[in-house]
């Protein structure tokens, strides 16, 4: 299972409140330009993005960490955000790599591994 809050106010809001299915794509560190443009609101976010289509038309980015399709289980009131749960259908892994962290309003690292 996998979770994230969604802004009602976002762009996508509709799409994601409707959608049976969804996309999650894990980030590397490098990727940091790609985070902003998808955080950023506009609509023109795929322009010129490299993806691959996945069964149901769902994209999934090209050279993320990780990319999982999910079935939308469950959708939660959370303030002016609402909290969607789906269930992971599929899952594609890159291997090694440090995850993209956005936590207390900057991109932050991880740290060395123990």
């Amino acid at each position: 299972m996998i979770l994230f809050c969604l802004d009602r106010a976002a762009l996508s809001f509709d799409c994601f409140s409707a959608a049976e299915h969804f996309a999650v794509n894990v980030l590397s560190a490098e990727q940091h330009e790609l985070s902003v443009r998808f955080s950023t609101a506009t609509a023109d976010k795929w322009d010129g993005v490299a993806y691959d289509l996945w069964p149901g038309d769902l994209p999934v980015l090209c050279d993320c960490l990780a990319n999982l399709v999910c079935r939308r289980e469950s959708l939660y009131e959370g303030g002016d955000h609402v909290i969607v749960v789906g269930r992971v259908e599929r899952l594609h892994t890159a291997g090694e790599g440090d995850p993209l962290v956005y936590f207390q309003s900057s991109y932050r690292s991880l740290g060395p591994s123990v």
